[in-house]
């Protein structure tokens, strides 16, 4: 009988000559034929803990179904500006011809009828827009030590689905929303306004709204002037066929608050009904609020239908 393998040593079954002369150890990798390790299976505590997570999935989505992949989508993507925002004055804007409006004047010219982002209702404009001039523009800006001189619901501009740039659908739970509308001029000017829009698939994804505090389309009410409350406005630049608007925007505050509020961390899809404000005459700002209602699902759907057209056309779909 020939010589026995040494014990605790790896047996080569090509024979001696291909011996790799180390020992074999209970955890280690073995190789496979090009040299690579190869693991080895899984323990049995592994494959219990894979057991159990699988089962915990299971039931959570049994007992919460489509809300859990709301609730990781939150998490993962929240919602946040990507863009840094530039700070520039409302004459930065229009450019030379500020107070009056002009396209061609403004560094945010891009072609013959357009300025500013391509798409006023896309939920994630782009940073940056290339000028008629092959310059390379912020799109995302920093209004500080304006006035809102007027503000109110455009009714006439309305709908109950997100637009083709946001990838259509319907709002949350079928509800309509219309635009918040104003202007904004420079404090201590009477002229060079700047249209603002709180957008309406902006506020049906949540992030503009009354419960919103980083842009909330209620409490600025309290805010309207002539020029004696300067607030500062945060959004993306845009023109409007014969005039510039901050649109959407995003954020406003009152001017020397030391921070921003807080943006919204995720999408209120739960949100129950959207409120409406009616605009009668100026005055004391409890009966503005007197004025703000709930209207029913069946009207709003009927005031949605005899204002599509229109409203389709004025947003850009």
């Amino acid at each position: 009988m020939g010589p026995q393998p040494e014990t605790g040593w790896e047996q080569d079954p090509l024979g001696p000559e291909s011996r790799s002369g180390r020992r074999a150890f209970r955890d280690e990798d073995y190789e496979d034929d090009q040299g690579a390790p190869t693991p080895r299976r899984s323990s049995n505590r592994r494959q219990g803990i894979a057991a159990i997570l699988i089962v915990l999935t299971l039931v959570l989505l049994a007992i919460y179904g489509a809300n859990i992949f709301e609730w990781v989508s939150a998490i993962v993507s929240p919602h946040q500006d990507p863009c840094n925002p530039v700070n520039v004055t409302l004459a930065d804007i229009m450019g030379p011809s500020y107070p009056a409006q002009s396209l061609n004047d403004s560094r945010y010219l891009t072609g013959p009828l357009a300025g500013g982002v391509p798409h006023k209702r896309a939920l994630s404009p782009p940073c940056t827009i290339t000028n008629a001039k092959g310059e390379v523009v912020p799109t995302f800006v920093q209004v500080n030590g304006v006035y809102l001189r007027n503000y109110s619901i455009a009714l006439y501009d309305c709908s109950d689905r997100f637009k083709y740039v946001n990838g259509g659908g319907p709002y949350p739970n079928h509800q309509i929303y219309c635009d918040n509308v104003g202007d904004i001029l420079a404090v201590g000017t009477t002229k060079g306004q700047v249209h603002i829009e709180f957008d309406q698939d902006w506020q049906a994804k949540g992030l503009c709204g009354p419960d919103v505090p980083s842009c909330d389309t209620v409490k600025i009410l309290d805010y309207r002037s002539n020029g004696t409350i300067s607030l500062d406005f945060r959004g993306y630049v845009y023109w409007d066929e014969d005039h510039w608007e901050i649109h959407p925007a995003t954020a406003w505050r009152l001017s020397g608050a030391t921070k921003w509020p807080s943006a919204p961390v995720g999408s209120a899809a739960g949100r129950s009904e959207p409120t409406y404000v009616l605009e009668p005459s100026w005055g004391r700002v409890e009966l503005f609020r007197a004025a703000f209602s709930f209207v029913p699902n069946a009207a709003r759907i009927s005031a949605a239908r005899t204002t599509s057209e229109s409203a389709t056309r004025s947003s850009g779909t």
